[in-house]
């Protein structure tokens, strides 16, 4: 097996965070999340909020929703219904 292919098993299997969010255009939602998928993820829950909350406060609201926190599957995280940023 190249080293090239275990690192990627190994970042597939590796837990953390990521912040979702859907962006209005044209009357369209489309959705996005950060950090993207070759970058290392949100090892912390707690910061992954706080970068959340801070992304909100340095976007247009009218065009960036429904802001929370999904784990390495993309699945939200707990409470997160209680938690999502600017929800439509």
């Amino acid at each position: 097996m190249k080293l090239s292919v275990a690192m990627e098993l190994i970042r597939i299997a590796e837990s953390g965070y990521r912040i979702h969010f859907e962006i209005i255009e044209g009357g369209v939602i489309h959705s996005d999340f950060f950090p993207d998928r070759d970058e290392p993820l949100i090892k912390d829950l707690d910061t992954a909020w706080d970068i959340a909350r801070r992304f909100a406060k340095a976007v247009d609201l009218n065009r960036y929703v429904n802001i929370y926190v999904v784990d390495e599957k993309y699945t939200p995280v707990g409470g997160y219904e209680k938690k999502t940023i600017n929800k439509r």
